[in-house]
């Protein structure tokens, strides 16, 4: 195909655009229509290990009773939230993960909530926890450092690595 025929198929300003918008709208919709919580427990999934532990819960590893899938469900204590203060980051935590669908991002799965725990089940990406990256840089992030410290007029193509951070 030549690029005459593929600048009449494809206009980036509108089709991007176009593209935007739909997913804008298909976010909003998502958005207003929050439903609340089941009391389910994690009784479609079975546990299989414990990942971490945190501040406000603990994250397992799940996998559905009725498929192949395992998945990070984090399951936070109640009690702990309120004496913590942390109700309306958890309920804005849900909102977020329930309206976001990008590649790059993680999205809510499935929620749930018994007695005494809140459950938020979300796609499980093996590597560790992001906040533990950003806290010890891996040697990629330094020579990313070093090269933006010592060209700041060329970006070099080592700083647009996924996994490192470049903050000049």
């Amino acid at each position: 195909m030549s690029s005459q025929n593929l600048r009449q198929h494809f206009n980036a300003k509108e089709d991007y655009t176009a593209i935007l918008d739909k997913l804008k709208v298909d976010f909003e919709q998502r958005w207003k229509s929050q439903e609340p919580s089941p009391y389910t427990n994690l009784e479609s999934y079975v546990q299989r290990a414990i990942i971490g532990n945190g501040s406000f819960g603990t994250v397992l590893l799940v996998k559905e009773k009725k498929g192949k899938n395992y998945y990070a469900a984090k399951m936070m204590n109640k009690d702990d939230l309120v004496r913590l203060k942390q109700v309306g980051h958890v309920h804005n935590e849900k909102t977020v993960l329930s309206s976001v669908r990008f590649p790059f991002l993680v999205h809510l799965i499935d929620a749930s909530k018994d007695f005494d725990y809140l459950y938020l089940v979300l796609p499980f990406v093996n590597g560790g926890e992001l906040f533990t990256y950003h806290r010890n840089p891996s040697p990629m992030h330094q020579e990313c450092e070093n090269s933006m410290r010592s060209n700041r007029d060329s970006m070099g193509s080592k700083c647009f690595w996924p996994s490192s951070t470049c903050i000049i």
